[in-house]
């Protein structure tokens, strides 16, 4: 029954750390995508047995009588610290400072998305490289947002 316990232990082991692999091959192959944020990993003890009797009487230090049974992914967690800005030289080339999203609409739903990569398409919309437009909130000739709207195709 042992062996079995020493396997399990470590073909798990295995399995959480070919999804930390997955996750940086993912971090490695999107690193010059538009609005790609990072992830990371995190780990946890799957479960652990106790193992008969711990210490002595009362006045004896305790001795850790548990063993663990394996590991798990405990998250996959993407990093929304801000990067880097850097100039393209293209006016509908956009970035956020700081947290948010640009909206995007299909047609039928509203999306979120932190790639700023916009172009304008033959009717003179601003729209995104899937061709989803940029969606806004009317402002007046001084910048001010004006309140109570619906956001609109740009």
């Amino acid at each position: 029954m042992s062996l079995v316990k020493s396997l399990n232990s470590g073909v798990s082991g295995l399995k959480a750390f070919q999804t930390k692999m997955d996750t940086i091959g993912n971090n490695i192959a999107n690193v010059e995508t538009a609005g790609f944020k990072s992830s990371r990993v995190s780990f946890a003890e799957m479960m652990s047995e106790k193992l008969g009797r711990s210490g002595g009487g009362d006045s004896a230090p305790q001795l850790s009588n548990e063993v663990g049974l394996g590991v798990r992914v405990a998250s996959i967690d993407r990093d929304f610290s801000q990067g880097a800005m850097q100039s393209t030289g293209r006016a509908t080339d956009l970035a956020i400072e700081g947290e948010g999203y640009f909206m995007v609409s299909n047609g039928s739903e509203q999306l979120m998305t932190r790639a700023g990569n916009f172009v304008f398409n033959k009717d003179g919309h601003l729209v995104d490289q899937g061709g989803r437009y940029v969606q806004g909130y009317m402002a007046d000739d001084n910048g001010n947002v004006l309140g109570g709207g619906a956001a609109e195709t740009v």
